[in-house]
């Protein structure tokens, strides 16, 4: 049998693209989550308002849903703070659930599965160029 070798000649190349890979991951991935969260609260913020059928007599909850989300390496955290929110969007026995932060989620879904699908391929592409 004929003995066969393979010479990777681009191998600096190859280990610094990798080397550098967890840092451009990273930061690929918080801007997606950027977007993620600022999609979902300009959703809420369209659920919430009078328009969608939910009463508003101070605007509490809108002004709760238009505080911004607040943002640390690798998370995000969208809270509406306001102690009735619960009640809105799960209903109690007296009033029927109005899920406007379920219906946000669910309708980004399609646009979050597309930031972060992007922002993985665009740092896989980045590094394959950096290894030619």
């Amino acid at each position: 049998m004929a003995n066969i070798q393979v010479k990777i000649t681009n191998i600096d190349q190859i280990r610094k693209a990798f080397k550098a890979a967890p840092e451009k991951m990273g930061k690929a991935l918080n801007i997606a989550i950027q977007k993620v969260l600022f999609s979902i609260q300009a959703e809420t913020i369209r659920n919430v308002h009078p328009d969608r059928g939910i009463n508003v007599i101070t605007g509490g909850l809108l002004s709760a849903t238009e505080r911004p989300p607040v943002f640390t390496n690798l998370k995000g955290v969208y809270d509406i703070d306001i102690y009735y929110a619960p009640f809105v969007h799960d209903g109690t026995r007296f009033m029927r659930a109005r899920p406007f932060l379920k219906h946000a989620v669910d309708s980004q879904q399609e646009i979050t599965n597309r930031f972060f699908t992007e922002a993985v391929d665009s740092v896989l592409s980045e590094i394959g160029k950096e290894t030619l």
